[in-house]
């Protein structure tokens, strides 16, 4: 098995044309992928076909997890399987609860990874928000 990792990737707007290159390979490598409930289920089956896929987000009928349980399976799928990919609706607007994700699983021992999602916000926009979230956060030196 591989070392346990976590790479956050923004799937982009839903077209699954506007994800970005970096996260269709992150998808292909994955072992499980946690996904939102807005993310674009063609994106799921044309590039992680084969990973165990959750979804993690509120719908209809079912009750989003709260973050410390999507902390949770994302510590204990990545010390099971290897790779989990946590695959987010949009670009950089969700930043705050992806910095929370990626410092617990540093805290954990994981590698990280962020690849961030094209976003429909101006790209100064889009830097402020991620700049703003990533205060005080050391990344690791994962590949």
């Amino acid at each position: 098995m591989d070392q346990p990792k976590l790479t956050i990737v923004g799937a982009g707007p839903g077209e699954i044309d506007l994800i970005t290159v970096k996260g269709t390979k992150a998808l292909r490598n994955a072992k499980v992928v946690l996904y939102d409930s807005h993310v674009n289920e063609t994106i799921l089956l044309e590039y992680a076909p084969t990973a165990i896929k959750l979804l993690v987000g509120k719908r209809r009928n079912r009750k989003a997890l709260s973050q410390e349980d999507i902390n949770e399976l994302i510590i204990e799928y990545a010390e099971t399987y290897g790779h989990v990919v946590r695959l987010k609706n949009g670009g950089p607007e969700s930043a705050a609860t992806d910095i929370e994700e990626l410092q617990y699983a540093q805290s954990r021992g994981l590698l990280i990874e962020y690849v961030q999602g094209v976003s429909g916000l101006p790209t100064s926009v889009s830097a402020k928000i991620v700049q703003h979230a990533a205060r005080n956060f050391i990344p690791s030196t994962s590949n």
